[in-house]
């Protein structure tokens, strides 16, 4: 279990100034005194290992040693993919020279070893940086984390400290030597938080795409071959987003498996997200759901959408369907919308539409060889799903609970929201 730091001072450990204040801005919320091991004169221990991991621990535990306080280290670096991942660990020795330590000698002599070396466009690389919170008993906690990006040059910029001139982070357009530090600090607080790793997987974390797609496809199935996706405690402003992402992924994993995942996707209340109205809303959904509709079937996906206002359905959407199940519909918007879309030979047994009772429907299209009236089997009770219609006329009878219960309703309801969304 991590442990928390509870102590009113903490010793940073490092003699860089730049570094200190980075920290320092970091944990200027947090009650706490910071100071460096340089304010209280420790000296600076070799770092002998071949890691990030390794040298911050021997930085950290040095320092809670030596001042019998809390310590925290970092060792981070670029690592450059046309240099073989150079300077990586040894980022600082690079920067050494008779004066000492000079990072604009270290960043041309890495443009340089890049020009030599021939790398082509882009010249990318990733910072890793690991941070090592040592106490005085030996205990420790370490924090990973990187971002990619590609090497720059010129160079750009004056914030920041070490390589931020010359690294271009993917998706923006400032170096971090060009950035404000309070957004640079933002950057890094979003790219480590765990709501974010849908969004910041290719900054943080080992892509892992095949793990994604077997999780949400079922591959392979196990006997298990169904995935719900619960959509109801997705945010309105970003439900598009989410399902146009599903629907795009679906029929890209079927068109570069060749077919070998036959899949269907079923949309339920496929009104909501593929709506008949041209104003821009859910475009992007329409235009990913449009596309399994129209192509799907030359890669081994289909698209099933199921609604009770079949009229509020994209048309172009709802024409590619090959079979319709059609159950109960009172309106004549819809009923029009079943007809609009059916062989003439069906008409008439369409006239049935408003008058079908529960659990009937009528098929029609390429699925049977002819429309049909039919009949689903009833469910055992244990697999009847708990959507069931309430009957108000029994619970009004009864007393409708006390405020405890109340309070466990709310209790129940903020945890599931806090794991859904």
């Amino acid at each position: 279990m991590t442990r928390r730091l509870d102590a009113p001072r903490l010793v940073v450990a490092t003699h860089n100034r730049g570094k200190l204040e980075e920290i320092r801005a970091m944990l200027a919320g947090y009650p706490l005194e910071v100071v460096s091991a340089a304010e209280l004169g420790l000296a600076e221990p070799a770092e002998t290992e071949e890691t990030f991991v390794g040298n911050a621990r021997i930085k950290a535990h040095a320092a809670a040693r030596a001042s019998g306080l809390p310590a925290l280290a970092d060792d981070s670096g670029i690592e450059v993919d046309a240099l073989g991942g150079q300077p990586g660990v040894h980022t600082a020795d690079w920067a050494e020279g008779p004066g000492g330590r000079d990072f604009v000698r270290a960043m041309t002599r890495t443009w340089e070893a890049l020009e030599a070396a021939g790398a082509t466009e882009p010249r990318t690389a990733r910072f890793r940086s690991t941070l090592v919170l040592a106490w005085p008993n030996g205990h420790d906690e370490v924090f990973e984390g990187r971002v990619e990006g590609r090497c720059v040059w010129p160079m750009r910029g004056t914030n920041g400290h070490g390589y931020d001139p010359m690294f271009l982070p993917d998706g923006h357009e400032e170096t971090f030597g060009e950035m404000d530090p309070a957004l640079k600090n933002r950057i890094e607080a979003l790219t480590t938080d765990r709501r974010y790793r849908f969004m910041f997987s290719g900054l943080t974390i080992d892509d892992n795409m095949a793990e994604v797609l077997g999780r949400l496809f079922r591959i392979p199935g196990n006997g298990k071959p169904i995935t719900v996706i619960d959509l109801a405690a997705v945010p309105g402003e970003i439900l598009d987003v989410v399902i146009s992402v599903i629907s795009r992924l679906a029929f890209d994993l079927a068109v570069w498996s060749d077919g070998r995942y036959p899949m269907l996707l079923v949309c339920e209340e496929a009104h909501r997200y593929a709506p008949a109205d041209a104003n821009g809303k859910f475009l992007p959904t329409r235009q990913a759901l449009a596309r399994i509709a129209k192509e799907g079937r030359k890669y081994g996906v289909s698209l099933a959408l199921v609604t009770q206002r079949p009229s509020d359905i994209d048309p172009t959407i709802l024409s590619q369907c090959s079979t319709a199940i059609a159950m109960r519909l009172s309106t004549e918007r819809d009923q029009h919308v079943v007809r609009f879309n059916a062989d003439d030979s069906a008409l008439n047994i369409l006239d049935l539409l408003p008058l079908l009772a529960d659990r009937e429907a009528i098929v029609l299209g390429q699925g049977v060889l002819m429309p049909m009236r039919i009949r689903f089997n009833d469910l055992q009770n244990d697999t009847v799903p708990d959507s069931k219609h309430r009957v108000f006329s029994t619970s009004w009878k009864n007393e409708n609970g006390d405020f405890d219960s109340l309070s466990e309703i709310i209790a129940h309801w903020r945890a599931k929201g806090d794991t859904k969304g």
